[in-house]
């Protein structure tokens, strides 16, 4: 999402920009290029992930992006809901999952590990794959 002049936080400003970067990506037919869910517990909305189609060639890369909220952290959500995108990305034709996190982010690089995804360390980054 492009920078918001203004305060730190969820200015209203920074809201709407946000919201309307992700219609644009994900709802309208003209500029989608990703697929985006919320991430419900229970009927509360605890997080966000998204899948995007890189196309490599011949083959598909599937990128994957996943937030869950810290307090609801630590439960399985995440296993849930990395199981749940690498079996769309499957049944989407994708030819490979890619996940990144930072370095300090341990818990996702052990879920990407547990997985089957092979880790590759680029300075600050850790890139996951895994052929689907």
């Amino acid at each position: 999402m492009p920078e918001v002049d203004g305060p730190p936080g969820w200015t209203p400003e920074r809201r709407e920009a946000f919201l309307q970067f992700h219609r644009r990506r994900s709802l309208n037919p003209d500029t989608a290029t990703e697929t985006a869910w919320t991430i419900q517990v229970g009927g509360t909305i605890v997080g966000a992930a998204r899948l995007h189609p890189v196309h490599r060639g011949r083959s598909v890369e599937i990128e994957a992006r996943v937030w869950v909220a810290r307090w609801a952290r630590g439960r399985g959500i995440g296993k849930w809901v990395t199981e749940t995108l690498i079996d769309a990305a499957r049944e989407g034709n994708g030819g490979r999952y890619v996940a990144s996190t930072s370095t300090d982010n341990k818990a996702a690089q052990r879920l990407m590990k547990s997985v089957g995804a092979n880790i590759e360390l680029r300075g600050d980054d850790v890139d996951s794959h895994l052929d689907i």
